[in-house]
């Protein structure tokens, strides 16, 4: 058993990733799974209420058209004609009279009935008086009149009412709306009763649900055309993301390496010296030991901070970095950087384009006699931008790769085993691209200069 422990530890971190990539996919579906359920609810919410809505609006509409058609009625009535229908209660001359008048009313206003009421108790039916009724339907005057008890009881307070939608068998469905029948000193006498029938209705509440089933497709589809959107957005951040981790990882695994190099360089020198220094001493040659040991600190005083104050800390760091790498292959530095913090470009892509392009610059002197060796660095803050240059001396680069050489995987570099060449530039050409800048190559004999200019934008 003990074999297999170094398996699974090497193993093992891959295996991790891959379970937490499958817990966050799982978490990513339940979640999607679950908004798509909630909108779906929510639209199919308010397609509902909206109909009701609607619906309820119609019905309202009807109703007060005909509370109005019932007051009109009420009040064009002759009441002294009405009084003395009233106290005999049979087909005289009054009686046809207020008929022709309500069938009037009827026929103009394309209501269903009209009729008066005589309404004295909220729990039992009330009579039917005189109506306007199509000329093939009859009736008996006092002849039973169901109206519903809330209805009733708003009429025996003297007010006007109207009941939703009535179903009957005989009549079909209708509304139902009534008014008082004053005389002239204010006493009710009885009410107008108006119908109107709503077959309409059912036209009306056919055509929006239509509306509506079609808007709850079309929502449906939006919120589809919308995941969809949202999830390639989310791929798309995703792999941009990545990339430019990777980028970034790149950039900070060379500076790394330039490093290890340095340190191991050091240590060479450390260990050579140590050697020279003990033989001196081991023959007791202690006169030029001690002038070895005072070059030794000449030089190793050499091997200090960048001279001039940098306000950005990273950049410090970077620039103190690069100053030991470039000493350690015995190249001159120099830099020139103006007191600016350049907060208009992120910390990480500022790295990616110096690093990049010290490494090269770096890089290109080392195939030169050592005192031929130099590479300068400016970055400044002008009116319109940023301005940053990386020059060294070093051979020409030819016209014909001054455009291939900001392709990734092309280098001029000797490759080395293990080593992936060509990343560079083309990682400072994209970041550049990134802020609206632009990079020129300027090579000729004896000195390349690479110039970035990035414009600055006024902040809000």
């Amino acid at each position: 058993m003990e074999s297999l422990y170094p398996h699974l530890i090497l193993f093992l971190p891959e295996l991790m990733e891959s379970l937490m990539n499958d817990v966050r996919n799982r978490k990513l579906k339940i979640i999607i799974s679950v908004s798509v359920v909630m909108l779906l609810i929510l639209i199919a919410i308010n397609v509902i209420a909206s109909y009701i809505s609607t619906k309820r609006s119609v019905e309202l509409s009807i109703a007060t058209q005909s509370i109005q058609v019932a007051k009109t009625a009420a009040d064009s009535l002759d009441t002294e004609t009405y009084k003395r229908f009233l106290k005999h209660r049979t087909r005289n001359e009054d009686f046809w009279e207020i008929t022709s008048y309500l069938n009037d009313i009827r026929e103009k206003t394309g209501s269903l009935y009209i009729y008066t009421l005589e309404i004295n108790n909220p729990y039992r039916s009330n009579a039917l008086i005189a109506a306007g009724l199509p000329d093939d339907e009859t009736y008996e005057i006092g002849m039973p009149c169901t109206v519903p008890e809330a209805q009733l009881r708003q009429a025996l307070k003297g007010r006007t009412y109207f009941t939703s939608i009535i179903e009957d068998p005989q009549y079909g469905m209708y509304i139902s709306a009534g008014a008082p029948i004053k005389d002239d000193d204010g006493t009710i006498i009885g009410y107008i009763g108006v119908d109107t029938d709503v077959q309409a209705l059912k036209e009306i509440e056919r055509k929006v649900f239509q509306h509506k089933a079609a808007t709850f497709l079309f929502s449906v589809l939006f919120v589809i055309i919308l995941l969809i959107a949202v999830y390639s957005v989310q791929k798309w951040y995703q792999k941009e993301l990545k990339k430019e981790l990777g980028d970034t990882e790149a950039t900070y695994q060379d500076e790394l390496h330039s490093l290890f190099d340095s340190i191991r360089s050091l240590r060479h020198d450390y260990i050579n010296h140590i050697q020279v220094l003990h033989g001196l001493l081991k023959i007791q040659k202690y006169d030029m030991a001690a002038d070895y040991m005072n070059s030794l600190v000449k030089e190793a005083r050499v091997i200090d901070t960048v001279h001039m104050k940098v306000d950005h800390p990273v950049l410090l760091v970077l620039f103190q970095a690069k100053k030991v790498l470039a000493q350690t292959h015995k190249v001159l530095i120099e830099f020139d950087v103006d007191h600016d913090l350049f907060e208009q470009i992120n910390t990480t892509d500022l790295i990616k384009i110096l690093s990049n392009l010290i490494d090269n610059a770096v890089d290109a002197t080392v195939q030169l006699e050592e005192d031929e060796r130099w590479v300068k660095i400016a970055c400044k803050r002008e009116k319109s931008g940023y301005m940053f240059e990386v020059g060294n001396s070093g051979p020409v680069i030819a016209e014909e790769e001054k455009d291939r050489i900001f392709q990734k995987g092309y280098s001029t570099k000797i490759r080395k085993p293990g080593k992936v060449r060509g990343q560079g530039l083309s990682i400072v050409q994209e970041t550049v691209k990134k802020y609206g800048g632009e990079i020129n190559l300027d090579s000729s004999e004896g000195k390349t200069s690479f110039k970035i200019r990035i414009p600055i934008y006024e902040q809000i």
